[in-house]
């Protein structure tokens, strides 16, 4: 599972508490992720995006195509738009934490009777 965050830069005082929430995800997925009977190991890969939305990008291809994540997580709502692009191109679901779903969805093109492709 990936992780893209405004961990400094200007845009850091957004991010202040995720290092908190990270070592919580960290310790409560230190045994996997249960489902239907299966346990699954999970890895978190953190990533500072230095509240650049270029880097943003950059760092989402290194989670998507080299970390091969099966999950995106972005807490930087100015780069959920990029590295949704990226990561949808690839089939990857991103999260987004401080993106309002309008944000993303009507600039693609998006309806929300029809979604998007």
């Amino acid at each position: 599972m990936g992780y893209i965050g405004s961990l400094s830069g200007f845009r850091s005082a957004f991010g202040e508490t995720e290092s908190w929430t990270i070592e919580r995800m960290k310790r409560h997925l230190a045994n996997g992720l249960s489902h239907n009977g299966k346990t699954y190991d999970v890895e978190l890969v953190i990533r500072d995006n230095q509240s650049d939305v270029n880097r943003s990008a950059t760092v989402a291809q290194e989670l998507v195509l080299r970390e091969r994540c099966n999950l995106i997580l972005v807490q930087d709502g100015a780069a959920a738009i990029a590295i949704g692009e990226l990561a949808d191109a690839r089939r990857v679901p991103t999260i987004s934490t401080m993106m309002p779903w309008q944000g993303w969805m009507f600039p693609r093109g998006g309806n929300p009777d029809k979604g998007f492709p």
